[in-house]
């Protein structure tokens, strides 16, 4: 099992779920999901316990189910987020891998 975020690249809304087979996950969301979707991180060691805590953790941001309004300090987190994927990027882009 593994924890996603994924976010919407129109309206911004975090989606922070889990699942077994994420990349699965990620094309049926995509194909219910109004706007294209981008993987912010996965994080192979979560489960669904920790997807709680990260639901409960970001509560006052909640839209609608999984999916939270990035502000305050859930904003921060996902900048961080974002901030890691692109060093990995840069990285990759330097070695050639990209």
């Amino acid at each position: 099992m593994a924890i996603y975020i994924i976010r919407g690249t129109v309206t911004g809304h975090v989606k922070i779920g889990y699942s077994g087979n994420v990349e699965r996950r990620l094309q049926n969301i995509q194909t219910a999901c109004s706007e294209p979707i981008e993987l912010l991180e996965v994080c192979p060691l979560g489960d669904r316990s920790t997807e709680r805590r990260l639901h409960r953790q970001f509560r006052w941001y909640r839209i609608h189910g999984e999916w939270f309004k990035p502000e305050g300090d859930m904003w921060a987190w996902v900048a961080r987020l974002k901030d890691k994927i692109n060093r990995k990027n840069l990285e990759a882009m330097r070695h050639g891998w990209l």
